[in-house]
């Protein structure tokens, strides 16, 4: 019986080759090279359970949020149950990168809500192309009534 070839490799070359596949991340992560940069990561990562946990961190370092569409998937990928071989997702997530596409209802008013609460080791959010809401865009049938706490 042969011993394979990853199993004389040691564990530190394995961890180093995988953290050097995402190695640009926090230096340029415009969205088309994030992008490329996470389906390599991803890719190692679903080799096996050692390369998923060690790809997981640098994988998920920065989340762009795009959409309410991508704020929900987060939502769920948050709620669910980790297994218990793999770090919560909670506690990996340092950066998120918010980039409304416009396409939506406004959402981004739900990050602080639903999504900040639940980060461990959180450090910043950075938003892009933020611009004012045109009211004509909204995809709704009611008409908007405005409240204030200190009428004049």
């Amino acid at each position: 019986m042969s011993i394979s070839l990853a199993a004389t490799i040691p564990e530190e070359l394995f961890e180093w080759i995988l953290w050097h596949v995402g190695d640009e991340y926090t230096v340029n992560w415009s969205g088309s090279h994030l992008a490329s940069m996470k389906r390599e990561l991803a890719a190692c990562a679903r080799t096996c359970h050692y390369w998923s946990t060690i790809c997981r961190p640098k994988l998920f370092y920065t989340t762009p949020l795009r959409s309410r569409r991508s704020l929900n998937f987060l939502m769920v990928l948050l709620d669910a149950s980790s297994s218990g071989r793999l770090p919560p997702l909670s506690g990996l997530i340092r950066r998120l990168q918010v980039e409304p596409d416009g396409a939506d209802q406004p959402w981004l008013h739900l990050v602080p809500l639903h999504i900040l609460p639940k980060l461990c080791n959180f450090q910043n959010v950075d938003l892009h192309h933020i611009y004012p809401v045109d009211a004509s865009r909204l995809k709704t049938d009611k008409t908007p009534h405005f409240h204030t706490l200190h009428p004049t």
